[in-house]
């Protein structure tokens, strides 16, 4: 499970994470609004954001070193990934693949891989993308 913090506003754990989906035949769908806890609310991505590596802080570069994410990962997941904004407008984007937590100045705070993912977020992803 993970446990990390970022400003005070996030993701630590992924119990608790919320409700609110859509039930579909096979799946649960999430749709805008839903809220998904201290992982933030789902969001339109208007893969606009652009993360912005020249203020990114050593910390944010050695989280996503120790989580086997690279830039063109992070990059790839901010363009595509589902958006859930946090407090503090910071955006966690989502992906099959990996998550990466960007504040507003564009700095990364953290990412991880799929690798990661615990059986919470496995749910989550699971909410976010079906089945």
């Amino acid at each position: 499970m993970l446990g990390w913090t970022a400003g005070g506003a996030v993701v630590g754990g992924l119990v608790g994470w919320g409700a609110g989906a859509v039930v579909a035949k096979t799946a649960l769908v999430a749709k805008i609004g839903t809220s998904f806890g201290t992982l933030g609310t789902l969001a339109a991505n208007n893969s606009k954001h652009i993360i912005n590596w020249g203020k990114t802080t050593a910390h944010g570069l050695q989280r996503m070193a120790e989580r086997g994410a690279t830039q063109s990962m992070a990059n790839n997941w901010v363009k595509t990934g589902k958006a859930l904004q946090q407090s503090g407008g910071q955006i966690l984007y989502v992906t099959k693949q990996g998550a990466v937590c960007v504040n507003q100045a564009g700095q990364v705070i953290t990412a991880y891989t799929s690798k990661y993912f615990d059986a919470a977020m496995q749910k989550v992803i699971e909410q976010l993308f079906g089945k």
